[in-house]
């Protein structure tokens, strides 16, 4: 019950009724366990634990989309990269990275909005 309610809904192959029939419990049953705040701690850090498994892959194709061109994974990279910068400690090479660095992020990221709006005005 625990691995299932920690995957989305639209991922899920059955329904909680077939759920419970295939592993012999009552569906009362099932919603009280997952109810219960000891189950929703467990359900909540093994889909944590799901989605950083799959950050990875999904930073690489928002990347590939990105330089392909598509603005708004252009926005999403570069928004996700400056809440990094500030909320993190990160470093590059023993380097500290410098606010200039997002500051050019973001002067980047005004002039591609400024040139949407251009172009959806003309």
């Amino acid at each position: 019950m625990i691995e299932r309610e920690s995957i989305p809904k639209q991922a899920r192959e059955e329904t909680v009724e077939k759920f419970c029939v295939s592993n012999s419990i009552a569906e009362n049953t099932y919603y009280y366990q997952a109810r219960k705040r000891e189950n929703q701690e467990k359900i909540l850090e093994l889909s944590v634990s799901i989605a950083k498994r799959e950050v990875p892959e999904v930073l690489k194709v928002l990347v590939d989309k990105a330089k392909d061109g598509d603005m708004r994974a252009v926005d999403t990279y570069l928004d996700n990269i400056a809440k990094l910068s500030k909320n993190l400690d990160l470093t590059t090479k023993g380097k500290e990275i410098n606010e200039m660095s997002y500051e050019q992020a973001q002067r980047i990221l005004q002039r591609r909005e400024a040139s949407i709006s251009d172009s959806i005005e003309e």
